[in-house]
């Protein structure tokens, strides 16, 4: 599940260059890690102003978003399972970036 979530925004400086906050659960090695790496490089490719900043963080840690969500705190990305998205969902920080992300 892909998560965009409202809070921190990115960061853009007066050249037009833009980093996201990107946190997931997967191991780089992963296959869904190695897919992720593949579409972050993909997407930068074709908007090279964009930098996404991949953070990849354990499992059991991905509760503390729920908190991050009650003080604005969240990365621009989130990478979460299923499991974790009712909880966060409930929290009315996610975006729905279906439309957004149809270029890639």
């Amino acid at each position: 599940m892909l998560a965009g979530c409202s809070g921190s925004g990115g960061t853009s400086n007066s050249g037009g260059e833009i980093t996201l906050q990107e946190i997931d659960d997967y191991i780089p090695t992963s296959p869904q890690g190695i897919a992720i790496d593949w579409l972050f490089t993909e997407y930068h490719n074709t908007h090279p102003n964009v930098t996404i900043k991949k953070t990849g963080i354990p499992a059991n840690e991905l509760q503390k978003l729920q908190a991050q969500a009650t003080t604005n705190f969240l990365p621009d990305i989130a990478m979460i399972d299923n499991s974790n998205y009712p909880v966060l969902a409930a929290t009315n920080k996610l975006e729905i970036v279906l439309g957004v992300i149809q270029d890639v």
